[in-house]
């Protein structure tokens, strides 16, 4: 794993850091659930802690993509075409489209942990058993909800949904602390 990290992790934690901010802002904005809270501020927290998710997650597919190229890391062909967000078909006068592809976080997540491990050339799996990624499974919904409201009450969060998202929050933060434990260590090493 010599060569790594001329992919250093500065530009990845910078990148999150404001995100980051944003996330604790929201959660102190809240203050204490049980004395109610404003429904801003929880939509403010499931939004920017799913932009956090996905700006993570598009910064490690840069860095796997980055890898492969640099013959790190040796991806498959659906490996690479899932990372690059892109599926490709014949149209009916042979030629090949090319099209967006959609991957949900859930999978993005344990495909990118399974590339990172063999990237560091360790085994820490993605910590599904934790009870907390049931409920980082379960804040994608509300996610999806309230982005995407077909009523009036989609757009309001319970006490319950609230702290199933602080939940899922410190699972991810988790997470992450991990990576870049084992990102650094590999940076330092080298």
């Amino acid at each position: 794993m010599h060569i790594v990290f001329a992919i250093k992790p500065h530009g990845y934690v910078d990148m999150t850091k404001a995100l980051i901010g944003d996330v604790e802002k929201a959660i102190q904005a809240l203050g204490d659930l049980r004395s109610g809270f404003d429904q801003f501020w929880a939509r403010t927290l499931v939004r920017s802690f799913f932009a956090l998710v996905e700006a993570c997650t598009h910064e490690l597919k840069n860095v796997v993509l980055q890898a492969a190229a640099n013959g790190v890391i040796t991806l498959s062909d659906g490996e690479r075409a899932v990372l690059s967000d892109v599926t490709f078909d014949v149209s009916s006068d042979g030629s090949i489209l090319e099209r967006p592809r959609f991957v949900p976080i859930e999978r993005h997540l344990r495909l990118l942990h399974t590339l990172m491990d063999r990237l560091f050339g360790s085994d820490a799996a993605l910590p599904v058993s934790d009870h907390r990624f049931g409920k980082f499974k379960a804040s994608i919904h509300i996610r999806n909800r309230i982005t995407h409201p077909k009523s009036i009450d989609d757009t309001s969060l319970s006490n319950s949904e609230v702290e199933t998202v602080m939940l899922a929050a410190s699972w991810y933060g988790d997470v992450q602390r991990t990576l870049l434990a084992r990102w650094y260590a590999i940076v330092n090493r080298a």
